[in-house]
């Protein structure tokens, strides 16, 4: 069995367990960041790139007193809550680009402590049903055809140095908080147009990979502009994992021998 088809099912599962086993946050934290820890599985936990100091917090007071302190928030001791709310959160530079003022805030918390696997375990969650589907199709389409091309060892490897880039180049731009498998996607794209290139067949027309990249660029053009415009809001789409993606996938090809 191809081991894309493993992967395809993997995320399929892993999707299901967290949308199954995620937690009810309360209307007045919906909007907040605060809903993420609460709101998370505990496989969720696990796999997000990061799990900040402010997310271990809200996890030990969910612990100690149950899910439905939330629903009565004047139960947390004020003393409590204002350890919480002043403990900072990785959040990225590019809200710093944008003018917002935010605290010194620790980086890499968990890899630190030894969790190395979260450099990549982002890249198997998923926000929803469309997100997971529109992945697996790519995966299967494309990556099952890479992994004929280059071999499970080599595809596996192409896979895991595109992932642990791209997740880590969106956490140092926006913090944790990024979820797919496109960034690996975007770069299994970059890979196969250079190995293309030089000559090894892909069932792919050339044009395909012109319209990859203004479709990667533009989004993330956009977005910039919507963050940057006075309505400040953004698709929620992890641009930088896409582009980095992109571009180490170029890069691998060039450094892949020519047959």
């Amino acid at each position: 069995m191809k081991i894309s088809y493993v992967l395809a099912v993997l995320m399929a599962c892993i999707t299901l367990v967290v949308h199954l086993t995620r937690h009810e946050v309360p209307s007045y934290l919906q909007e907040t960041i605060l809903s993420v820890p609460i709101k998370a599985s505990s496989l969720e936990k696990k796999l997000y790139y990061d799990w900040p100091s402010l997310y271990q917090k809200i996890d030990a007071l969910t612990d100690r007193y149950g899910a439905n302190i939330w629903e009565h928030p004047d139960d947390i001791s004020p003393a409590y809550w204002n350890e919480i709310t002043k403990t900072p959160i990785w959040l990225g530079f590019f809200p710093q680009w944008l003018g917002a003022n935010l605290p010194p805030a620790p980086w890499f918390e968990k890899i630190s402590q030894g969790e190395v696997w979260r450099t990549f375990t982002p890249a198997l969650l998923h926000v929803d049903l469309f997100h997971l589907v529109f992945n697996l199709f790519w995966l299967i389409a494309l990556g099952r055809i890479v992994e004929e091309r280059v071999g499970i060892f080599k595809y596996l490897l192409l896979s895991l140095v595109i992932g642990i880039v791209s997740n880590t180049a969106q956490y140092l731009m926006t913090g944790l908080h990024f979820y797919g498998y496109s960034g690996v996607i975007s770069g299994l794209f970059g890979y196969t147009y250079v190995d293309k290139k030089k000559g090894t067949p892909y069932p792919f027309p050339d044009s395909l990979f012109p319209l990859t990249f203004v479709f990667i660029f533009g989004m993330a053009a956009i977005d910039t502009l919507l963050a940057l415009s006075p309505v400040k809001t953004s698709f929620g789409i992890a641009n930088t994992a896409h582009i980095t993606g992109l571009l180490t996938g170029i890069v691998l090809g060039y450094l892949q021998p020519k047959k």
